[in-house]
């Protein structure tokens, strides 16, 4: 669910299962979100339309957007991976090692 500043709900998702993260880009509203029920990441634009829904995810937990470049990392939990996403969804980096990645953060700077 989006609400408004003063709480009015502006929109509701749905097609979601245990939903574990989300993650808001500040320069364009738009968000991020970790789908760990359903294997996927999906990308809403800040009015809660569709941009992008990727799988081959295994329980993503978290997502972490860079507002500079509206890129997105996700901690792929179950395949003990981070992955790398651009704002259009493209992969551009997976990295694996992991011991079951929890978190993600970006680091604006």
């Amino acid at each position: 669910m989006h609400l408004s500043a003063e709480g009015t709900e502006l929109w509701r998702g749905g097609q979601f299962a245990r939903p574990s993260d989300v993650s808001v880009n500040s320069s364009d509203g738009s968000c991020w979100v970790a789908d760990a029920g359903n294997d996927q990441v999906v990308h809403l634009s800040a009015g809660g339309s569709e941009l992008w829904r990727g799988g081959g995810f295994d329980e993503p937990t978290d997502v972490s957007v860079n507002p500079f470049d509206g890129s997105c990392w996700v901690a792929d939990s179950s395949n003990e991976q981070v992955v790398h996403l651009s704002a259009e969804g493209e992969e551009l980096w997976r990295g694996g090692g992991f011991r079951w990645p929890g978190d993600v953060s970006v680091n604006p700077t």
